[in-house]
């Protein structure tokens, strides 16, 4: 991680000069002096060590680098916003809706879900509560949520279900695992392998397990961890072969700390979905979340 963060408050502003192309019309905009914006804008210069804008006197452009950080700064502030959002949910007050969310889902989906459904109805109020896909489908049960978000191929008969999308889970080692010198494994050496997997009753190892059992082959399992977090790390130090959503790998197989291994035949996709206790109508804020989430 770099030891100094950008400033998040200038990346926004850098937006608007962008928008506008003019320093002026982008002051005005944002409520400050052209001097003072000019000042901060050198100084995200400095602190980038990359030049961003061309001044001139029929307006302002961005530099070849700058365009690149335009667009960078528009999806960090747009993940900025989800994450700030989904915070502010896990502290709901009483009269706020109740969503229960599993952690794949929680980590990498619902952020931006929660920003959208924030700025198209900013007077919403979201109560969150997370835990495995088993789990958030027996608050919904109980009544402890109005709508459950799960990543799980076992969907609860007992609830109303809509799918939303789907997530991919990947086989994953560390780079001096035997299996980083090859592209794929067949399913059985896979089946007779203990791998990291997620603890009991989540999605990802549900997941897992069925795709096996279709071949006719079981699971192994050499560890149960309770995070995608965690998979990562306890794969990368040579654990042993880890399986988790390709979401959840960010820059590791990129950057060289994990491998990814393909697994021919074995089906490891599995659905995004909304789930509600039957005979409920969804209204207001529980609606719109569930329209927004199957954009």
């Amino acid at each position: 991680m770099s030891s100094q963060l950008p400033d998040l408050e200038a990346l926004a502003a850098l937006l608007v000069v962008a928008e506008t192309g003019s320093l002026g019309v982008a002051a005005e905009r944002l409520g400050t002096t052209q001097p003072s914006l000019s000042r901060r804008m050198s100084a995200l210069e400095r602190q980038l060590r990359v030049p961003l804008l061309i001044r001139g006197p029929r307006g302002t452009t961005l530099t070849a680098p700058g365009r690149a950080v335009v667009g960078w700064s528009a999806e960090l502030l747009e993940r900025v916003d989800g994450f700030s959002h989904s915070v502010a949910a896990l502290g709901g007050g009483d009269e706020a809706l109740r969503l229960a969310v599993s952690m794949t889902i929680a980590e990498h989906y619902v952020g931006s879900w929660l920003g959208t459904l924030r700025r198209e109805h900013p007077e919403t109020e979201v109560a969150m509560t997370l835990g495995n896909s088993t789990e958030v489908a027996e608050l919904v049960r109980a009544g402890a949520a109005e709508l459950g978000l799960i990543e799980s191929p076992d969907l609860p008969a007992d609830l109303r279900a809509r799918q939303l999308g789907v997530d991919q889970l990947v086989v994953v080692v560390a780079p001096g695992h035997p299996w980083a010198a090859r592209s794929s494994v067949a399913p059985d050496v896979l089946a007779q392998t203990p791998l990291l997997v997620r603890e009991e009753g989540s999605g990802t190892r549900l997941t897992v397990e069925h795709g096996l059992h279709a071949l006719g082959l079981e699971l192994q399992v050499a560890m149960s961890l309770a995070s995608n977090t965690a998979l990562r790390s306890s794969a990368a130090a040579g654990l042993g072969p880890a399986v988790l959503p390709a979401v959840a790998l960010g820059d590791d197989v990129a950057e060289g700390r994990l491998v990814e291994i393909g697994v021919p035949g074995l089906e490891l996709s599995r659905p995004l979905t909304a789930v509600i206790r039957r005979g409920t109508t969804l209204r207001g804020p529980a609606l719109t979340l569930l329209e927004v989430s199957a954009r």
